[in-house]
């Protein structure tokens, strides 16, 4: 009988742990590169072609999601359950997030517009609050993607039942 004092872990919870920072190092990576994706598809759209801020981040999610879809099912959740529903999940959070962006850029950019600053002063302005944005969300949607989206096999039931 292995007897585990209070504060003490046991040797499974910490490879629990070390799995769980590797996941978030691994989402980490991934949520990285789905930035850049997003930063040049809301920099093409509301910097070069001058899009509305609502417009571009519509193209961002557009350049970014699949990408991204496919580095987190493939690097950050290998092991958990494929088929349709984690895609149409994954999406639904990803517009989710899209949403908040929109509206965080189109405050950002009235502001912006209110103040007098040029075109690129104010590319610059929505780019940093998109990706502020995309900061402030990142736990959250690690959160739900590990919870929701990408559920190990056997464990959703489980998972959602307990308390």
């Amino acid at each position: 009988m292995v007897v585990v004092h209070p504060g003490v872990r046991a040797p499974g919870q910490l490879s629990q742990v070390r799995t769980r920072l590797q996941r978030v190092g691994r989402y980490g990576g991934a949520s990285l590169v789905a930035a850049a994706l997003a930063q040049v598809g809301l920099a093409v759209g509301y910097g070069l072609l001058r899009w509305s801020s609502t417009a571009a981040v519509a193209l961002s999610l557009a350049v970014s999601v699949l990408p991204a879809y496919w580095i987190n099912r493939r690097y950050v959740w290998p092991e958990r359950s494929g088929g349709t529903a984690p895609v149409l999940s994954f999406v639904v959070l990803a517009i989710a997030g899209s949403c908040v962006t929109a509206g965080t850029t189109w405050i950002a950019e009235g502001i912006g517009r209110d103040v007098g600053s040029d075109h690129a002063t104010l590319t610059l302005i929505v780019n940093a609050t998109a990706l502020l944005t995309t900061v402030v969300v990142w736990a959250a949607r690690f959160i739900a993607f590990d919870r929701l989206v990408f559920v190990a096999r056997g464990t959703a039931t489980a998972e959602r039942n307990s308390p």
